[in-house]
């Protein structure tokens, strides 16, 4: 065994839950209406070896459909994060802003991508790939905020949302 799966195994009741997620952060009581898909993976499949993190896969973000956002929407919000990872707060791997009319992304077309890379021995990590429809613009085109700042200004401003989640272990 070697020391990363030790320490994985050592620290396999410990995760940092939902409760601190980005849905608990940014619309805990909206239920989910918008559906998202992948042609990659079902939702709560295995995510392949190609869009898991450098060191572990391709690092290439899958390609996403996502239903049409409700009227009223000014930009998407797409947040993946790990919230099994033994830490206080879920992992974001990637965030991305979209026009309103955009319904999906194409294999490798996110960005700032960090794919899946859950600790090896701490069993096996849910990640959430999350859309939110805002009803303002809360990130300018071109520019990178900081996670925290993105959810400070899109804070009381979804008006739906929806996810798919995928399962990796190693």
């Amino acid at each position: 065994m070697t020391t990363i799966s030790w320490v994985g195994r050592a620290l396999r009741s410990r995760r940092a839950g939902t409760g601190r997620g980005v849905v608990a952060l940014l619309a805990p009581d909206l239920a989910a209406t918008l559906t998202v898909a992948s042609p990659s993976f079902d939702d709560g499949g295995p995510i392949p070896p190609r869009h898991a993190g450098p060191g572990v896969g391709q690092n290439v973000s899958p390609a996403l459909d996502w239903s049409p956002a409700p009227a009223g929407t000014a930009q998407l919000l797409f947040v993946m994060e790990d919230p099994d990872v033994p830490a206080p707060r879920p992992i974001v791997h990637s965030l991305a802003v979209f026009d309103a009319g955009v319904t999906g992304v194409g294999e490798g077309g996110l960005g700032r991508y960090s794919g899946p890379r859950a600790l090896p021995g701490h069993g096996p990590h849910v990640y959430g790939l999350h859309v939110f429809a805002l009803d303002r613009v809360v990130v300018e085109p071109g520019a990178r905020p900081r996670f925290f700042d993105v959810v400070r200004r899109a804070r009381g401003h979804v008006i739906a949302r929806g996810a798919l989640f995928g399962v990796q272990e190693r």
